[in-house]
C-alpha cells in the first residue's frame, strides 16, 4: 500500500467537509486558513502570515483586505517600522475559529468510527511522530528532505 497522499486527500476531503458546514459564513478555504492562523498568532505581519501559509504576499494582501472588509481582522501600522501591517483578529474572527475547529472535529470524529480503539490509538500515536518530524524538518528549512529528493533525481 503506498503511503502518498493519503494524508493530503483526506485532508482535503476534511476542508470541503468544513467549508461546506460553515457555507453561511461568506468565506473561502484562503480566508479560513489566514483567518485561523491570524487568531492563533494575533501580531504576525502579512509577511509572516504569507511565508506560514506558503503563499504570495499579493494573493495574502487580497486576502487581508477581504476578511477587513467582512469585519474579521484589523491591520495595525507597526509601532516600530511603518511599513509593516500588524494583524489582529476581531471577536467575528474567534467565533469563526472555534465553529471551524468543532467542525473539523466532528468529520475527524466521523471518520475515526471505522477504527476499533487499539487502532485509532496506535494511528493517533504515528501521526503525532510524523508530524513531529515534518515539524523539525520545516524548522531545519527542509534541508533533508530536499537533500533526499535531489538524490532521487
Amino acid at each position: 500500500m503506498e503511503q502518498k497522499r493519503f494524508i493530503s486527500k483526506i485532508s482535503r476531503i476534511a476542508q470541503g467537509y468544513t467549508m461546506k458546514a460553515l457555507r453561511g459564513l461568506d468565506m473561502n478555504l484562503s480566508e479560513l486558513h489566514a483567518l485561523r492562523s491570524i487568531t492563533w498568532l494575533p501580531g504576525q505581519s502579512q509577511t509572516e502570515l504569507s511565508e506560514r501559509l506558503s503563499v504570495d504576499k499579493a494573493a495574502i494582501a487580497r486576502t487581508i483586505t477581504r476578511l477587513e472588509k467582512k469585519g474579521y481582522i484589523r491591520r495595525q501600522e507597526d509601532e516600530k517600522d511603518r511599513r509593516i501591517n500588524r494583524l489582529y483578529p476581531l471577536e467575528k474572527a474567534s467565533q469563526v475559529k472555534e465553529e471551524s475547529i468543532s467542525v473539523e472535529n466532528d468529520f475527524y470524529d466521523w471518520l475515526f468510527e471505522v477504527l476499533e480503539p487499539a487502532e485509532r490509538q496506535k494511528f493517533l500515536e504515528t501521526l503525532d511522530l510524523l508530524t513531529e518530524r515534518a515539524k523539525e524538518e520545516r524548522r531545519a528549512g527542509f534541508i533533508h528532505a530536499l537533500g533526499q529528493a535531489e538524490t532521487k533525481e
